[in-house]
């Protein structure tokens, strides 16, 4: 998968952060404990997901760089 790619993925899933952050502020005393519970996971596991991704990116930098040294 090109870097381009990953980094529109990231940035979807920031976006999906965000949507779920603005529901449960403007939800806050609303929310039943397994949709809190449920948001709460929801965030948590797309952060990972954005942190693995970028982490990829990196990885993908770090390679380039060292063919580069190495020619």
């Amino acid at each position: 998968m090109d870097t381009e790619t990953v980094f529109k993925i990231i940035d979807h899933i920031n976006r999906q952060i965000d949507m779920i952050n603005g529901y449960a502020l403007n939800n806050m005393g609303g929310l039943t404990e397994a949709e809190a519970i449920g948001a709460i996971a929801s965030r948590k596991t797309l952060k990972q997901l954005s942190e693995y991704l970028q982490e990829y990116i990196e990885l993908q930098v770090a390679q380039v760089e060292n063919q580069m040294e190495e020619s």
